[in-house]
């Protein structure tokens, strides 16, 4: 997942005008399973464990 900041698409290269436009290009072009790969793969790296 990329971090281009702004209304980027976080999941590749494409730069969109808006919020909207943002959550129809992920609904069309992204499939529901990489979403959701990406989002709990983040999840996995903000957990801090103690030893």
């Amino acid at each position: 997942m990329k971090n281009n900041g702004g209304e980027d698409c976080p999941l590749c290269a494409r730069a969109v005008d808006c919020r909207t436009e943002l959550r129809i290009h992920l609904m069309v072009e992204h499939r529901k399973s990489a979403l959701i790969d990406e989002y709990v793969d983040r999840l996995d790296r903000s957990v801090v464990v103690s030893p």
